[in-house]
């Protein structure tokens, strides 16, 4: 029997989740967010409750290393940083025990760090936005007058930015602004970067996801185009669309990723900018996407890709998958499109055009594993206090 644990059972591990169960898994299901969902999937045949990896992260090492004797050799899948940190920083530790796809700690936080991943932008000749890092507010000053606004402060590490902030960045429109939230960044221990809003809709975000397998070569290519966001503007996609593949964003990708000699599952974010017409690279995760589903669901089954390179010893090549097929994120696209409409240039149309395609699939709901979606209607209250507190702090 196959195995494999996916920890993390939230859009994302619920996406890989069923893209295994697909192909008959025994999953392991590791959840330690009370909000999650993904583990309710009846393709999941054992569930654990795990210490939080990122708070407890020596009790989630200990606890996969003591459960080691029941899960020995299945393959690990981290679906967010938190679990992707831990992972990394003790994968000496745990390939003694199970198949990692996560990268060793070396290479994971050239994509972890904001600032090192724009480093590899530089000796790659990729594009991205005009970025600052001051370090204190004396070395801010001296920069002030090269900064355009509006402008973000974007953390260096993102995923635990977002723990303090609920927030992914700070939107700041002035200098007065962007002193008060860059001093409040200092005070609280958090790297910053001053970084040029690229104009344009959300629309105008590409994500690019690869494979690039253990010999090195990229076994796959999907493309997604972002419709809407989770917020508006600075977000995580709430519905998307596959695209045909553009060569110009496939080299950026494998230029950047050949760089940091990577292998694993890798996606890369593209924001066109109307000022130059260039593709311009926001950030580069380098674990299961949140979309990932949406890749199975027209093709390719990146996780399952996955399994059969690292413990299979085999190559799967995919070359073609469906395009202009929609992917929803049902909960948040209804809230966002309710009570952050303003955010938006849209228009009524644009917001029931994707649920009105024949070509479609949700992140959660369906009919064939329901479960999961009635756990997270069961969970709605948290939910709803979440999302009015990121509307009170988005942009502080």
């Amino acid at each position: 029997m196959k195995k494999a644990i996916v920890s993390g059972c939230h859009v994302c591990g619920l996406g890989v989740i069923r893209s295994l169960g697909l192909k008959g898994f025994q999953i392991i299901a590791m959840s330690y967010d009370g909000t999650d969902f993904g583990h309710h999937s009846k393709y999941v045949y054992e569930r654990a409750k795990i210490p939080h990896p990122r708070i407890e992260e020596k009790d989630f090492i200990d606890f996969l290393i003591k459960n080691s004797y029941k899960w020995e050799g299945a393959l690990i899948f981290d679906t967010n940083d938190d679990v992707a940190v831990s992972i990394s920083k003790n994968r000496a530790e745990l390939v003694n025990h199970y198949k990692i796809v996560t990268p060793e700690w070396k290479i994971l936080r050239k994509f972890i760090e904001k600032s090192e991943t724009y480093s590899l932008c530089e000796k790659c000749n990729v594009p991205y936005p005009k970025t600052f890092l001051p370090e204190t507010l004396d070395g801010l000053y001296e920069i002030k007058s090269e900064i355009a606004y509006p402008c973000i402060l974007k953390p260096v590490i993102g995923h635990e930015f977002m723990s303090k902030f609920n927030s992914k960045i700070f939107r700041v429109s002035n200098c007065r602004e962007l002193l008060s939230k860059f001093d409040l960044c200092l005070e609280s221990g958090y790297k910053v970067m001053v970084q040029e809003i690229i104009p344009g809709p959300d629309s105008n975000l590409y994500e690019c996801m690869v494979y690039v397998n253990s010999e090195g070569h990229i076994n796959t290519t999907f493309l997604f185009r972002k419709v809407r966001q989770n917020p508006p503007q600075f977000g995580v996609a709430r519905v998307a669309i596959s695209q045909d593949r553009i060569p110009q964003i496939e080299d950026f990708t494998e230029r950047i990723l050949k760089e940091a000699d990577f292998r694993g599952i890798a996606t890369a974010e593209f924001k066109k900018d109307p000022r130059d017409n260039q593709f311009k690279l926001l950030e580069i995760n380098v674990r299961a996407f949140r979309p990932n589903w949406l890749a199975t669901y027209c093709g390719i089954n990146f996780p399952w890709i996955t399994y059969m390179d690292l413990v299979e010893k085999e190559q799967i090549k995919v070359t073609n998958y469906k395009k202009g097929v929609y992917w929803i994120e049902l909960y948040q696209d209804v809230l966002n499109s309710v009570f952050r409409r303003n955010r938006e240039d849209l228009r009524f149309r644009d917001y029931i055009k994707p649920y009105l395609s024949k070509n479609k699939t949700f992140a959660i709901l369906s009919t064939d594993d329901f479960m999961p979606f009635l756990r997270q209607i069961g969970i709605l209250p948290i939910k709803y206090y979440k999302f009015f507190k990121s509307m009170i702090g988005q942009y502080g």
